[in-house]
């Protein structure tokens, strides 16, 4: 049996939005109610490349804080 689980956007496709309230909104909503139900925890060590925000050093860090403030 496996455990349902939200589908996000990745984190490039959220990047290009541009949009950082989205992106707090979105991960309160979504990742941060699925984190609490299971227990889990998430650690941004070790990602891959392609899990990145952007190439971009500023926006990945706007997005970065508006994942964290959520």
């Amino acid at each position: 049996m496996s455990t349902p689980a939200k589908c996000l956007p990745s984190a490039t496709a959220m990047a290009a939005t541009f949009d950082t309230a989205f992106i707090e909104r979105g991960t309160r909503v979504l990742l941060a109610e699925e984190v609490k139900l299971k227990a889990a925890s998430r650690t941004p060590l070790g990602g891959r490349s392609f899990e990145s925000y952007s190439e971009d050093p500023h926006l990945s860090g706007m997005v970065a804080a508006a994942f964290v403030s959520s």
